[in-house]
């Protein structure tokens, strides 16, 4: 096939842009990307991996040209160029595009893929090392909290709550003894509600957003807003870390009060147990106490040359 000169596969896009609602937000996107996130939908992607996975759609074309036409080397150089999970996530979304791009009959095959039959070549997932805060972070993180920051580090504390969820949680979803939480995929559990939690319950209202936007009248807060006020906390604690850092103090905390790691699993909604069970690995704290059984080991025949 004949290839146009360029830093893509092809000559720049100049297909119209359309304005398309996803959830409570819009995205720009052309008519092939708004078949691609409309097919997602059908397939009952939420509205966060909606605009995930066709904002990547989306990127990918004003850098590279149609992907249709793209090719291995094409797409690996556009995918370093971004962070690890970045490119994890974008890889995975590329996947779904290229699947949506056969079933079209547009494309032949995965250009990620050495054999039709392989999974795609993916950049590896960076390592996890999930950290919890310190009791003494913990207690000075409730103290510094007020208004609705206090209510959004309780429910990534003591419920256990990723960020869009807390973006989004209404009145109608919480009673005294349960609390309904739409999460990753659009699946809806029940959990049970933490007593601290119920208490602040009472200065919300019993239906809507709790948390609703200032600038857009019928959404809620974005979850970078929270992200960035919860970023701002931690750091006046000394523990760097976004809202997740709070999930992570939760599952590791239940998880050393003895709890079976099964209902930790269930807890977190966790679809595979192996994501649960890197809350299991060695911790950190106590292995920093490491120098302080060196020095009490080493201590005596210790020589400054």
């Amino acid at each position: 096939m004949e290839r146009n000169s360029g830093p893509g596969p092809c000559a720049p896009m100049v297909a119209r842009v359309q304005i398309v609602p996803v959830g409570d937000r819009s995205i720009r996107l052309t008519e092939d990307q708004a078949a691609y996130a409309r097919w997602l939908k059908g397939r009952g992607f939420s509205p966060d991996s909606i605009r995930t996975y066709a904002g990547c759609y989306s990127r990918a074309e004003r850098a590279l040209g149609r992907l249709e036409l793209a090719d291995a080397n094409d797409l690996l150089a556009w995918l370093v160029r971004h962070a690890p999970s970045t490119r994890r996530t974008y890889s995975t979304a590329l996947t779904s595009v290229y699947d949506w791009l056969n079933k079209k009959g547009r494309r032949d095959g995965h250009p990620l893929r050495l054999d039709i039959r392989e999974r795609p070549i993916r950049p590896p997932a960076p390592k996890k090392k999930p950290r919890a805060l310190r009791d003494d972070q913990v207690s000075q993180l409730l103290v510094d909290a007020t208004g609705d920051a206090l209510t959004w580090v309780l429910l990534g504390l003591r419920q256990g709550l990723r960020v869009h969820e807390i973006a989004k949680f209404r009145g109608e979803e919480i009673d005294q003894e349960v609390l309904q939480v739409t999460g990753k995929g659009g699946k809806t559990v029940d959990l049970p509600t933490d007593p601290q939690v119920w208490e602040l319950a009472q200065s919300y209202p019993r239906r809507g957003l709790w948390f609703p936007s200032e600038t857009a009248p019928t959404g809620h807060v974005h979850r970078n807003t929270i992200t960035r006020r919860i970023s701002k906390l931690l750091d006046g604690v000394g523990a760097a870390g976004s809202t997740h850092r709070l999930r992570h103090t939760y599952a590791t905390t239940l998880l050393r009060g003895g709890m079976d790691i099964e209902e930790v699993r269930e807890l977190l909604r966790h679809n595979s147990l192996n994501t649960t069970q890197v809350y299991l690995s060695a911790d950190w704290d106590r292995m920093a106490r490491a120098s302080k059984i060196l020095d009490q080991a080493y201590r005596p025949t210790l020589r400054v040359v």
